[in-house]
C-alpha cells in the first residue's frame, strides 16, 4: 500500500527537480518527496549510507538556505582559527633558512589574519568597487609587511609572496570545501 501511495503522490509532483553532478536522478523537493521516490526503486538501488545522507542534508540545504548559510558562518570562524597554525607552517616553509622561529611566523600570521578580518569586516558596509579595492589593498599591505618583516628584496619577496598566496588559497579552498560539508551535516 506504501509503494502505490508513493506512486501517486511522485506522479502529481513535478517541481523542483535536485540534480547530483550528471546523474538524471531526481531527489524532489522535500525529504517525504525524497523518501517516496525511494521507495518506488528495488531495494538494491535504493540510496545508502552517504549518499543518502548527503542527498537529504542537499535537500534541507534547498528548502532553508538560511539554515545553511547560517551553519556556515558559524563554522568560518573555527576555520580560519584551525588556518592561523597552517599559514604560520606555510611561512616557515617558504623562509627555512632564515633562523626564525616558529613562533615568530606564527604571530606574524595572526597580525595579517587580523588586518585581513578587519578590512574584510570593513566592506560588508562599502559598495563594490571599494570592496575591489580594499583587496587590493589587502595584498599591497601583506606584500609590504613580508618585505619589512622578513627584510628581503622586492623580488625575492614578491615570488615567496606568489608562492605564499597560491600554497595558502589552495589550503584554504580546501578547507571551505569541508566546512561547507560539514556545515551541511549540521543541517
Amino acid at each position: 500500500q506504501d509503494i502505490a501511495e508513493a506512486k501517486r503522490d511522485v506522479a502529481e509532483s513535478t517541481d523542483g527537480v535536485i540534480q547530483i553532478g550528471n546523474t538524471t536522478d531526481s531527489i524532489g523537493t522535500t525529504e517525504a518527496d525524497y523518501e517516496k521516490k525511494q521507495l518506488l526503486k528495488k531495494p538494491s538501488d535504493r540510496d545508502k549510507g552517504f549518499a543518502r545522507f548527503f542527498k537529504i542534508r542537499l535537500i534541507r540545504a534547498k528548502t532553508n538556505p538560511k539554515l545553511l548559510t547560517s551553519e556556515i558562518m558559524n563554522t568560518f570562524p573555527k576555520m580560519m582559527f584551525v588556518l592561523l597554525p597552517v599559514f604560520a607552517l606555510v611561512l616557515k616553509l617558504i623562509y627555512i633558512r632564515s633562523k626564525r622561529l616558529y613562533v615568530e611566523h606564527l604571530i606574524f600570521s595572526l597580525h595579517g589574519h587580523s588586518f585581513v578580518f578587519t578590512v574584510f569586516s570593513i566592506d560588508f558596509f562599502l559598495p563594490g568597487i571599494l570592496v575591489f579595492l580594499s583587496i587590493i589593498g589587502t595584498a599591497v599591505y601583506l606584500f609590504k609587511s613580508m618585505r619589512k618583516v622578513y627584510g628581503q628584496g622586492f623580488l625575492k619577496t614578491l615570488v615567496k609572496f606568489i608562492l605564499l598566496y597560491v600554497i595558502y588559497v589552495t589550503i584554504f579552498a580546501f578547507a571551505l570545501g569541508l566546512a561547507i560539508l560539514f556545515s551541511m551535516a549540521m543541517l
